[in-house]
């Protein structure tokens, strides 16, 4: 198995993993425009949300990615495990109210909204 193929199936199997872990609660899940995140079967608990078309600077995620790769750029790891330790020291010390601010976006905000009522 190639661990770093992200495709349709992939992304079908993730949802199929998460329906199982969190099946009795509902779970809104932040997906860009990737056609794959589009042909996937949704179960009714998982709620997509899309933000607008070529607007990466909106995606929560986007924005943290970019925070890490600027703490991880002139980092060498020898192995995965460095790099994952790495990543979890960042983490551990990122502040909680940064990461809340990530969810903060009024699209966000107006999909879960809209879903819930």
């Amino acid at each position: 198995m190639n661990f770093l193929q992200y495709d349709g199936q992939c992304f079908q199997r993730f949802i199929n993993q998460l329906s199982q872990e969190f099946s009795d609660s509902i779970n809104f899940l932040q997906l860009d425009n990737g056609s794959f995140h589009k042909n996937v079967d949704l179960k009714e608990f998982i709620i997509p949300i899309f933000p607008p078309p070529h607007s990466r600077e909106l995606n929560p995620i986007e924005s943290f990615l970019q925070q890490l790769k600027r703490e991880l750029q002139w980092e060498n790891f020898q192995n995965l495990q460095q790099l994952q330790q790495k990543v979890s020291e960042i983490l551990l010390k990122t502040d909680e109210l940064a990461l809340a601010s990530l969810t903060k976006w009024d699209y966000l905000i107006e999909a879960i909204l809209s879903a819930t009522s």
